[in-house]
């Protein structure tokens, strides 16, 4: 049997060939079922999809530019926040508040007698704190002290001043009496004192041998008497726990020097200035913890 494509020329054949793979190559690309048709479909959508995409890159561009603009506002914003929940604290905060008092009255030279907590107001954004303070000093380290209170970080309102003389206020007569580095005298010397004023009925003393000395006298007079005093000893916690003192003020003296000195060390090196008061006391030794103390006391820790 004749077979036509072989009776052709070589180079009928090639065209044939040819034309065969052209409408070969036609059918795979413009047939929607053909392989070549789904991977150019495949191709067109996902260059729509990189144009798409660029376009919205494109505008986040702009968002990218101010970056640093939104950065240096959030961040100026956070310290903001910070600087206003020091104005105005989550929380109460009630002891860091007294130690902000104590430490305006003592850089005023001036003397809290008396620092009484009311009851606390609610406001609608806040909580309004109210204290009746006495203090003690002359008019212008009152002044002082008052502008001291208007530079803390809290927000402080003063009002119902009531100014009066220490000697005629009700409840503020006391005597000094000058002591004695020596125990013994200083015993004689508040002994005396006590037998010729029978209606004084308390008696502090400042310091150790002073302490000592007004327990002595409390013995030598027989009489009933408040007792306290200054400082923290073995001795000292002894005449507490026997019931001949009823309190002392715990100073804290090895505080009192080192934090002293470390302040000192670290503005020289460093240049920094403590910002608060560090209160090294007061706190109180009676009968309720005297116990506790007394170990420490003996250990020269307290």
């Amino acid at each position: 049997m004749a077979n036509p494509f072989r009776d052709m020329s070589v180079i009928m054949q090639v065209l044939v060939g040819v034309a065969i793979a052209v409408v070969l190559l036609l059918v795979g690309v413009y047939v929607p079922v053909s392989p070549v048709a789904q991977e150019r479909a495949s191709y067109d959508k996902a260059r729509e999809a990189r144009n798409k995409l660029t376009q919205e890159v494109t505008q986040l561009q702009v968002y990218q530019q101010r970056y640093g603009e939104l950065k240096q506002q959030m961040d100026a914003l956070s310290k903001q926040l910070e600087t206003l929940k020091t104005i105005v604290p989550e929380e109460k905060e009630v002891d860091e508040f007294i130690r902000l008092i104590q430490g305006a009255a003592s850089a005023s030279n001036i003397q809290l007698r008396r620092l009484t907590a009311k009851a606390i107001v609610p406001r609608d954004y806040h909580y309004e704190m109210p204290f009746e303070v006495q203090a003690d000093g002359p008019y212008f380290n009152m002044l002082d002290f008052f502008g001291r209170l208007s530079r803390l970080s809290r927000i402080i309102n003063v009002g119902d001043l009531e100014f009066a003389d220490p000697d005629k206020a009700k409840g503020a007569k006391y005597d000094h009496v000058a002591g004695d580095p020596d125990p013994g005298k200083t015993a004689s010397i508040v002994e005396a004192y006590l037998r010729s004023h029978p209606d004084v009925d308390a008696v502090v003393a400042t310091g150790q041998p002073a302490t000592a000395g007004i327990v002595a006298a409390k013995k030598a007079v027989g009489r009933p008497l408040q007792t306290g005093g200054f400082d923290v000893s073995p001795d000292i916690v002894a005449m507490i726990q026997a019931g001949d003192l009823d309190l002392t003020m715990d100073q804290q003296g090895w505080w009192r020097g080192y934090i002293s000195v470390l302040e000192l060390v670290h503005y020289i090196r460093y240049g920094l200035i403590q910002s608060n008061y560090f209160l090294t006391g007061p706190q109180i030794v009676d009968k309720t913890n005297a116990d506790a103390v007394a170990g420490l006391a003996a250990a020269g820790v307290r």
